[in-house]
């Protein structure tokens, strides 16, 4: 079980593997797309905040939420099924998860540092 960072926020959740997949690994090959509030979606979320420094302030105190998500009897339609016991593709699917996430994730940090100055 992995915890995801900020899903108690989001319109919807992307499931891929986190890595290369051997032949013995097929049950775990999937990758799928659910709404964030889909029946049977559920989600235990912790939020917290950072700790308050004692010098060098911060401008500001960021939070955050991170969440375990539980798939209780959830049917997926096969139209948001991507990868179903293909392992071979695992690693290939991570990798490209992981390229366009800190694409978008990088991208943003320069309005972020505008707005804490």
């Amino acid at each position: 079980m992995l915890v995801y960072i900020l899903n108690s926020c989001v319109d919807e959740i992307l499931v891929v593997p986190t890595r290369a997949l051997r032949p013995e690994d097929k049950d775990y090959a999937v990758a799928f797309a659910v709404p964030g509030d889909y029946e049977g979606v559920k989600q235990v979320v912790t939020i917290h905040n950072l700790r308050e420094r004692e010098h060098f302030k911060r401008g500001f105190m960021p939070g955050a939420t991170d969440s375990y998500i539980i798939f209780d009897n959830v049917f997926i339609p096969w139209e948001r099924v991507f990868l179903c016991g293909e392992h071979q593709h695992g690693g290939v699917l991570a990798l490209l998860f992981g390229l366009f996430h800190r694409h978008s994730y990088s991208g943003c940090k320069p309005a972020i540092g505008d707005l804490i100055v």
